[in-house]
């Protein structure tokens, strides 16, 4: 029977462990976090939500491209209002390219009004934001035949509408380096944090898949050259060290949720100060209280669990005062919401 210690041996030889530069600029707890970018840019912003750390996602819900980001990241900074001729109907909604099928309503007026303060919210989360987290998923981009717009999202309309290419280093490089110079005029505090998505775009073929993600890496390490930012590398962790499909969800394409958890404790070692960590740690224990399922509400025991529960949240609220997040939870709890 082999031993522990070769266990151990044969288990290092068998993994790429990926090592991480750590953050230039460290977050800390009371940071206020803005995401942009594909679907990974979402799982960052529901684990972080979930532990009550003061986040967004962007009003334009999932961006895949460097050129759509950069487009959207142009609209965050500038004031300019969406007007009716940008919007369409299709299949009884109406809808915009640069925003998600989700917010897509049946009435034009509503549609209009609803992007708009969604946009203006944006701004304002964005504006005071002290952490941006950009991730990038394909370098693949449909063109509208009619005016060579890039679009975000093409909402179900016939695929002869568009063409598909895949964007060049420098064309991804010139549009993102410019919104990204512009964005900085409205916050020049803004710390950004640049990820390539680990998720694999096998819809047309891995090859493709490879072209792209390859050029995005090209292209991150470009703009390093332009912009102070910290390069996390998500891509390389499941792509190296959690390569085996175990670690992938049943679509085999999009990493399973004990790699994306892997993942995020890789990033909170490398990115977050000492006071965040221990904020992380209580928020963790706080999130499975919450998370507990009480099966008899009126037994002296529930009674009791949600008692110390309210007890906790209230010293967790005196420990980490300023934080939104909790104070939300503690009223909540209060009022049996």
């Amino acid at each position: 029977m082999a031993s522990a210690d070769t266990m151990d041996s044969f288990t290092a030889r068998s993994v790429t462990y990926v090592k991480t530069e750590k953050s230039p600029y460290p977050i800390g707890y009371k940071d206020r976090h803005f995401f942009m970018g594909s679907c990974f840019s979402e799982y960052l912003y529901s684990y972080m939500k979930e532990r009550f750390f003061n986040c967004s996602f962007s009003p334009f819900g999932n961006i895949y491209n460097p050129l759509s980001l950069a487009s959207s990241l142009e609209m965050l900074s500038s004031e300019k209002k969406i007007s009716d001729e940008e919007i369409f109907e299709n299949r009884g909604l109406w809808r915009h390219f640069s925003f998600d099928t989700a917010l897509s309503h049946p009435d034009r007026n509503e549609y209009l009004s609803a992007i708009n303060r969604s946009l203006e919210n944006g701004r304002k989360l964005i504006r005071n934001a002290s952490r941006l987290y950009l991730t990038l998923g394909t370098a693949f981009v449909y063109r509208r035949q009619d005016t060579g717009e890039i679009v975000n999202n093409c909402h179900q309309l016939p695929f002869g509408d568009f063409s598909r290419d895949c964007a060049s280093i420098e064309e991804m490089r010139e549009s993102l380096s410019a919104a990204i110079t512009q964005l900085h005029k409205a916050n020049p505090d803004l710390k950004i944090i640049m990820t390539l998505s680990p998720v694999r775009h096998l819809r047309d073929s891995p090859e493709e898949n490879s072209l792209s993600k390859a050029r995005l890496r090209c292209l991150i390490e470009e703009m390093r050259r332009d912009f102070d930012f910290w390069y996390f590398p998500s891509y390389e962790i499941m792509l190296d060290q959690l390569r085996d499909y175990r670690w992938y969800g049943a679509d085999m394409t999009h990493p399973s949720q004990t790699a994306t958890d892997y993942i995020m404790s890789r990033f909170f070692e490398s990115a977050a100060d000492e006071d965040c960590l221990e904020f992380l740690a209580d928020m963790e224990k706080l999130r499975n209280r919450l998370n507990h399922r009480i099966l008899h509400p009126g037994s002296s025991e529930a009674i009791k669990f949600r008692k110390s529960t309210f007890m906790a949240i209230q010293s967790y609220n005196d420990k980490y005062k300023g934080m939104s997040r909790l104070k939300e939870v503690l009223q909540n709890y209060e009022t049996g919401a």
